[in-house]
C-alpha cells in the first residue's frame, strides 16, 4: 500500500525528471509562490477528499500545470497547448505497469483549462485524478495496543486466508459465510471482480501504435517490446540533405552562414539579382545585422544600403554606424541621414563628412532665415529669404517626429503644455516662460535650479547672444509669436550669457526697441531672461 507522502514524492520525482517542468510543489492553491519564487512551467499537487470502497482506498488529487502568459496574451494559446501536453505526459508516466503493485491510476481523468489565474499572469490546466490502492482493513497492521473485548465462543473462530496472504478473514465458529469476490487487475489496467471460487484468465497485453505528428509514419510494438525510431532525411536551407537520428537536434543554417558560404551558388545568384535585394536586406534580423563586418558593410550596393529601415539602422552598433557613414555616405538617403543625425550620430561627425548637398538637405548649412518676408528691393532679405529653412517656422525636411515644424513640444505637437519647446533648426530646447528680472550673476545661477518639461529636464543655461538671436523673427516684435508669445515692449531688454569683451563687468543684453539689437549693460543691473539647453 502506497501512502500519501510516498505518492507526492513519486509525483515530485516524475516532475523533476521532465525536461520542461521547472518547479514542483504541493498544498493549497494559495501556497503557490507564497514562500519562494516560482520558475515556470509549474506542476502543483493538491490532495482532495479520498474514500474507501470494497477494500480499496480511492486517493484523489488535483494537479495544476501552468506557465507564464505575456501581458498582451499573444502566447496564451501556445501556453494552453504546451501545458496540456505536459499534463498528458505525467498521466502517461503514472500509468506505467511498474506501479501496478502499488496503485492503479483511474483511466478517467478530468482536464479543465484556466487563464489569468493566481498572482502571476498564467494559464494552463487543472487535472483531477484518482488512484486506487489496496486497503485490507487489517487491524493487525495498526500501531495500537488496543485489543477488542471478546466473548468466549463454544469453539475458536475460523481464519481464512488466500495463498499469498493478501486476503484474511475471520469467521465465528458455527456461522455460514461466503468468501468475498476477488479484485483482479489485468494487463490492460482494467479491474475485474471475480468470485473467489472461479478461475480467471489474464488476457494478453495489447500492442502499442507509434506514429509521427502528421501520421505519415506508423508502426506497432508489442507490450514490453522495444522500438528504435528510424533516421530522418532533412534538407537544409541551402539545399543540402542530411540523414539524422530522430533524437538528434538539427539546427538549420542561419542567413548569415548562408551569406558567408561562398559555395552556395543559389544565394550568390539571389544577391546578384537587384529585384531581390530589398527583401533580402529587410529580412536581416538584429543579430544578423550586428554580425556584419566593416568589409561587408562597405561591399553593400546602393540598393541594399537604401533598403535599410530606421529600425534596422538602430540595431547597428556605433562602430558599424561609423563604417556605414565612412563607406556608404554617398548611398544614404536624406531620410536615413536625418535619422542617424537625430539618434545615433553626432552633428560634428556629419558636419565633417557630409557633402554640401547632403548638409543643406539636413538643415546643416547656411544661417537661419530671419523671418522677414516683405521685400523692399530686389536682392534684399525679404526678397531672397536666404537661410537653411523653407521659412522661419518650417524645416526643409522632416524632424524626428515626422513633420516639418521647426518648433514642437516634447511629443512632436505644438501645444506646449509642459512649458518646453524644441527648436529643430538649432537643436536647442527652451523654457518658454520669461524669467523674472535679476542681475546677470543670478540669471546665470537660476539655470541650475530650473526643472521643466514632461521629462523634467534640468541642464538649462543662460543663452549666448547668437542663441537668443536665433529665435528672433525680424518682421515684427521679435518674440511675439507662438510658442514664445513674449512682447517685451519698446524699452524691455533681456540678458544673454555673453560678456562685453571691452568691459568685463558688463554683459550683452538684447533690447527690443523699434529696431531690436544687442547693447551692453552692467552685470549688477536687473533684466528678465530666458533659459535654454542642448536638446540634441
Amino acid at each position: 500500500m502506497i501512502s500519501l507522502n510516498q505518492f507526492i514524492s513519486l509525483l515530485k520525482t516524475i516532475s523533476d525528471a521532465h525536461l520542461q517542468l521547472k518547479t514542483f510543489g504541493e498544498g493549497d492553491v494559495w501556497e503557490i509562490g507564497a514562500y519562494a519564487p516560482v520558475q515556470y512551467p509549474l506542476m502543483w499537487a493538491m490532495p482532495q477528499p479520498s474514500s474507501t470502497s470494497q477494500k480499496l482506498l480511492n486517493m484523489k488529487f488535483s494537479l495544476i500545470f501552468a506557465d507564464i502568459v505575456y501581458h498582451d496574451k499573444s502566447n496564451e494559446q501556445d501556453v494552453l497547448s504546451d501545458t496540456q501536453q505536459i499534463a498528458l505526459d505525467i498521466l502517461a508516466q503514472l500509468n506505467a505497469p511498474e506501479y501496478a503493485d502499488q496503485f492503479i491510476l483511474d483511466p478517467s481523468a478530468q482536464l479543465t483549462p484556466f487563464t489569468e489565474k493566481f498572482d502571476d499572469d498564467v494559464a494552463g490546466w487543472k487535472v483531477d485524478i484518482n488512484i486506487k490502492v489496496n486497503y485490507l482493513l487489517d487491524r493487525c497492521a495498526v500501531p495500537s495496543t488496543h485489543s477488542p473485548s471478546s466473548i468466549s465462543p463454544a469453539c475458536a473462530p475460523v481464519i481464512v486466508q488466500n495463498s499469498d496472504g493478501s486476503f484474511t478473514a475471520t469467521y465465528p465458529s458455527g456461522t455460514a459465510n461466503t468468501l468475498a469476490d476477488v479484485v483482479i487487475i489485468d494487463g490492460t489496467g482494467i479491474h475485474h471482480n471475480v468470485p473467489a471460487a472461479k478461475d480467471y484468465q489474464v488476457p494478453a497485453c495489447p500492442v502499442a501504435t507509434v506514429k509521427n505528428s502528421d501520421n505519415t509514419y506508423s508502426t506497432t510494438v508489442s507490450a514490453g517490446g522495444t522500438f528504435t525510431v528510424p533516421d530522418s532525411a532533412i534538407t537544409d536551407s541551402d539545399g543540402s540533405a542530411v540523414s539524422l537520428p530522430a533524437t538528434k537536434l538539427f539546427v538549420a543554417k542561419t542567413l548569415q552562414q548562408l551569406i558567408n558560404a561562398a559555395s552556395v551558388s543559389t544565394v550568390k545568384s539571389d544577391l546578384a539579382t537587384a529585384s531581390k535585394l530589398v527583401s533580402f536586406i529587410q529580412g536581416l534580423s538584429s543579430t544578423e545585422l550586428l554580425n556584419l563586418t566593416n568589409t561587408q558593410i562597405a561591399n553593400l550596393t546602393s540598393t541594399q544600403v537604401q533598403a535599410l529601415t530606421n529600425t534596422q539602422i538602430g540595431y547597428l552598433s556605433a562602430a558599424q554606424i561609423h563604417a556605414l557613414i565612412n563607406s556608404q555616405l554617398a548611398n544614404l538617403t536624406t531620410a536615413q541621414l536625418q535619422y542617424i543625425l537625430g539618434s545615433v550620430m553626432t552633428n560634428q561627425f556629419l558636419q565633417d563628412n557630409l557633402t554640401i548637398t547632403q548638409r543643406e538637405s539636413l538643415n546643416e548649412i547656411y544661417s537661419l532665415q530671419t523671418g522677414q518676408t516683405t521685400s523692399y528691393a530686389t536682392g534684399d532679405d525679404g526678397n531672397l529669404k536666404h537661410g537653411r529653412l523653407t521659412d522661419f517656422f518650417t524645416l526643409k525636411t522632416n524632424n524626428i517626429f515626422g513633420n516639418t515644424h521647426r518648433f514642437t513640444d516634447e511629443n512632436g505637437n505644438q501645444t506646449y503644455s509642459s512649458n518646453y519647446v524644441i527648436d529643430h533648426a538649432t537643436g536647442l530646447g527652451w523654457c518658454i516662460t520669461l524669467q523674472s528680472s535679476a542681475n546677470w550673476t543670478s540669471a546665470i545661477s537660476a539655470s541650475l535650479s530650473l526643472t521643466v518639461g514632461i521629462n523634467t529636464f534640468i541642464d538649462f543655461k543662460l543663452p549666448n547672444i547668437n542663441e537668443v538671436l536665433s529665435i528672433m523673427v525680424w518682421s515684427q516684435i521679435c518674440l511675439n509669436y507662438t510658442p514664445f508669445n513674449i512682447n517685451l515692449g519698446s524699452s524691455s531688454q533681456m540678458w544673454t550669457s555673453t560678456t562685453n569683451y571691452s568691459s568685463t563687468s558688463a554683459a550683452i543684453r538684447v533690447s527690443y526697441q523699434t529696431i531690436p539689437g544687442p547693447t551692453s549693460a552692467p552685470k549688477s543691473g536687473s533684466q528678465p531672461f530666458l533659459l535654454c539647453r542642448k536638446h540634441f
